[in-house]
C-alpha cells in the first residue's frame, strides 16, 4: 500500500492523520433536545421569480433581529478553480478571514466559515445568535446523526453548537441565497475570496475521504496512460489495440445500471465480438427489421430502422 502510494505521488495524502471526531463530541441520544435550529425560507414562489423573492424574504428576516440581545454572523467560503480556498465571517464591524489548504472543497470552506463564527460566539456569548449562510449542504450535514466524511470538521462544529446551548445561547442557522443583495452575505463572500489569495495557510485542514479517493484515482489514471504510451512506443500490439478501442478515456461509470448490464456495455466499448461471431454460427436475423447482418452491432448502430432516430449521436468520423 505504501509503495503504491509513493509510486502514484499521493503518499502525503494517505499519510495524513485519521479523520476522527473531536474528543468531546458524542452523538446525542434521540430524546435529547436540539442544540440549534435551522431556518429555511419558503420555496413556493415561481422559479423565475425565486432569487428576487428569496432575497426580499431574507432581508425581511434579518431586519428585526438587530437588537442588543442578539448577534448576527454572515459566513461564506470559496474554492476557486485554481485550487485556492478561503473562508470568512462578518458580524457588524468585525471581520475574520481564513486561508485554507489548497484543493479544499467548497463544502469544507463553507463549514470552516460557520465553525470560525461559532468559535467567536463561544468566546463572547449572547442570549440569541443568528448565523446566515448560503451553504445549504452544510446545514443538511449538521442535521445528520452520523458522518461518513469530514468527520472532524462536522463534529467540531456540533461541539461548538452544544457549548453555546450549555451557555444558554439560542442558536439559529439561516439559509440565505447568494448574490441577492444581502449586504452581510456579500461582505463575507468578498472577504472569503480575498482570503483565498493569501500566501500562507491559516487554518490547517485534513483532506476529506472524497478528496483522497479522487486524487488517487486521478494519479492512477495518469500512471496507466503513461504506461500505455510507453508500451505503444515499444510496439505492444495489445496496448495499441486498447488505446484504439478506448481512446484512453475511463471506463463507463453507469451506477444506475446493474453490474451485468455494465459489463456488457464495457465489452461493447472494448470491441468484444458477439456470441454468433465467437462460435461461428450463422448470423441471426435482426429482431427489429428482420435483416440478416454479418455484424449485428454495426447493423443496429448504422443501418437498422429502429435506431434511425439515435444515429445523429454517432460522430461522422466513426
Amino acid at each position: 500500500m505504501a509503495d503504491a502510494a509513493r509510486a502514484l505521488g499521493v503518499a502525503d495524502l494517505v499519510r495524513c492523520d485519521p479523520d476522527l471526531a473531536v474528543p468531546d463530541h458524542f452523538p446525542p441520544p434521540p430524546w435529547a433536545p436540539k442544540t440549534f435550529q435551522v431556518i429555511l425560507p419558503s420555496r413556493t414562489h415561481p422559479k423565475q421569480q425565486l432569487p428576487a423573492l428569496l432575497g426580499q424574504e431574507s432581508l425581511a428576516t434579518i431586519a428585526p433581529l438587530s437588537t442588543p440581545a442578539t448577534r448576527l454572523y454572515f459566513t461564506d467560503g470559496t474554492a476557486g478553480e485554481n485550487g485556492k480556498s478561503g473562508s470568512a465571517f462578518v458580524s457588524a464591524a468585525l471581520q475574520r478571514s481564513l486561508r485554507l489548504p489548497d484543493n479544499s472543497s467548497a463544502f469544507q470552506a463553507e463549514l470552516v466559515a460557520l465553525l470560525s463564527a461559532l468559535h467567536h460566539a463561544c468566546e463572547s456569548p449572547v442570549p440569541e445568535i443568528h448565523l446566515f449562510t448560503d451553504a445549504l449542504s452544510s446545514l443538511h450535514s449538521l442535521n445528520a446523526t452520523t458522518f461518513k466524511d469530514n468527520v472532524q470538521l462536522l463534529s467540531s462544529t456540533l461541539h461548538h453548537l452544544l457549548t453555546l446551548y450549555r451557555l444558554n445561547s439560542d442558536v439559529f442557522l439561516h439559509w440565505v441565497p447568494g448574490h441577492v443583495g444581502v449586504s452581510g452575505n456579500e461582505r463575507a463572500d468578498e472577504a472569503a475570496r480575498k482570503a483565498s489569495t493569501a500566501p500562507e495557510v491559516t487554518f490547517p485542514l485534513l483532506p476529506s475521504y472524497a478528496q483522497v479517493k479522487s486524487s488517487v484515482n486521478r494519479a492512477a489514471l495518469q500512471a496507466s496512460q503513461l504506461f500505455l504510451n510507453d508500451a505503444v512506443e515499444h510496439g505492444s500490439r495489445s496496448a495499441i489495440w486498447y488505446i484504439t478501442a478506448t481512446r484512453q478515456t475511463p471506463h463507463l461509470h453507469l451506477s444506475r445500471f446493474t453490474p451485468p448490464v455494465v459489463r456488457q456495455l464495457v465489452r461493447l466499448k472494448l470491441g468484444f465480438h458477439c456470441s454468433t461471431q465467437i462460435l461461428g454460427d450463422a448470423p441471426a436475423p435482426c429482431p427489429h427489421c428482420f435483416a440478416v447482418p454479418q455484424n449485428p452491432l454495426e447493423h443496429y448502430l448504422r443501418h437498422c430502422t429502429a435506431s434511425h432516430s439515435l444515429r445523429h449521436l454517432i460522430p461522422a468520423s466513426q
